[in-house]
């Protein structure tokens, strides 16, 4: 028979417990930006193509010069908290990322990414869109390309700048 060691408390007397509020953290993950970006990918990959190369932290350090006129200065560190679906991320190094789709996959995949440098945290949302050649004009991604295979018709694009008090975004795209 199991008998359990009680204190001696009184039926009567309800027991007390106390809780230390302040060593409380909060999991929520907070983001100063979520950006997206449009990434265009062959399938299948050539190895050697700068197609399937990516710079988080570039494309954050981009994104604050260009589009809020702020320059962000030093180490950047990035993390992936989603990985794609339908391919892989290789970390190539310096905070860069290969994305290869699987063999045969033509389609849309998404990644997301932390970015973290100059005290700012942006999540990068990627949206692939892997197709089975790219055109030579790539480089700087054509209008023609961004108006017919990226999400918003242009290669990035501010999704949030705000989260609610459960760290989720709301959509000011």
């Amino acid at each position: 028979m199991f008998i359990m060691d009680v204190p001696n408390i009184p039926a009567q007397e309800q027991p007390l417990m106390m809780v230390d509020a302040t060593a409380t953290q909060s999991s929520v993950q907070k983001f100063d930006r979520t950006i997206g970006v449009c990434h265009l990918s062959e399938s299948p990959f050539v190895p050697k193509s700068a197609v399937n190369s990516l710079s988080p932290a570039l494309a954050v350090k981009n994104y604050y010069r260009e589009q809020e006129h702020y320059t962000i200065e030093g180490q950047p560190r990035v993390s992936v908290l989603q990985i794609p679906a339908h391919g892989e991320l290789k970390d190539t190094g310096n905070g860069n990322y290969a994305y290869y789709p699987e063999k045969g996959y033509i389609g849309n995949d998404r990644a997301t990414l932390l970015v973290e440098v100059g005290g700012k945290k942006v999540r990068m949302e990627y949206f692939f869109r892997v197709m089975q050649s790219i055109p030579q004009e790539y480089e700087g991604l054509p209008s023609v390309e961004e108006r017919s295979n990226c999400p918003k018709k242009v290669p990035v694009w501010k999704i949030s700048s705000t989260t609610d008090a459960n760290g989720n975004n709301f959509i000011t795209a």
